[in-house]
């Protein structure tokens, strides 16, 4: 009787003694539905079907839907500023003239390497359906990201004032990058180059490149 009672404590949210989170797996899980879906679309229960898991392992791990999507921002974020960093001191072995180029061919293969990621940042933005996981792209991702680039496009151009607002450039660049990436098969149908992934991240880089000049 008494095993019986703590066994129904333990489904009430906890997930069953022994069973695995494999939080890689489940986050990029978790990243398609976002994508695919939206966030007002996707639940727990679709997340947990498609990753072979108990509702309940999620519920228990992350709270809700807006924490488990919270986990996938942060985790993608931290990542991307931390290759971001890597980035920035390897061009410090470039040339001037060479900095910006490579820069932006390893950003465009960063975002190449998550074209969902792009997809949901994308979505999101455009739909600005909520002011609170507007808030956590901002904190998490975009300004965190800011604080490692506009430091680096100042040490290229040195005194030279840029004609048009720098986050304004950044931000553009990486909208341009993530819409193209995250749309390369249907653009195939319009352009050859983007019928090669390899041209089509090629051309990205040079338009990004660009931009950040204007």
């Amino acid at each position: 009787m008494i095993d019986d009672i703590k066994g129904q404590e333990r489904g009430r949210g906890r997930p069953r003694r022994g069973e695995g989170h494999d939080r890689d797996a489940l986050l990029a899980v978790a990243l398609a539905c976002f994508a695919e879906n939206g966030f007002k679309n996707t639940s727990l229960r679709m997340i947990a079907t498609r990753a072979g898991v108990d509702v309940a392992l999620i519920s228990y791990h992350y709270g809700s839907k807006l924490g488990l999507w919270t986990e996938v921002i942060t985790s993608v974020g931290d990542d991307s500023l931390a290759r971001l960093k890597g980035f920035v001191v390897e061009c410090e072995e470039l040339e001037d003239s060479q900095r910006l180029s490579r820069m932006t061919a390893k950003i465009v293969d960063m975002i190449s390497e998550r074209p969902q990621f792009a997809q949901l940042l994308v979505g999101e933005i455009i739909a600005a359906e909520d002011d609170a996981r507007s808030d956590i792209i901002q904190t998490r991702l975009v300004e965190p990201m800011l604080s490692v680039l506009l430091p680096f496009l100042r040490s290229i151009r040195g005194d030279e004032k840029p004609p048009l607002d720098e986050v304004l450039m950044v931000i553009s660049s990486f909208a341009m990058a993530g819409l193209v990436v995250s749309t390369g098969q249907f653009l195939a149908r319009l352009t050859p180059v983007a019928r090669s992934d390899a041209g089509l991240q090629s051309a990205v880089s040079t338009l990004m490149q660009r931009i950040l000049k204007a």
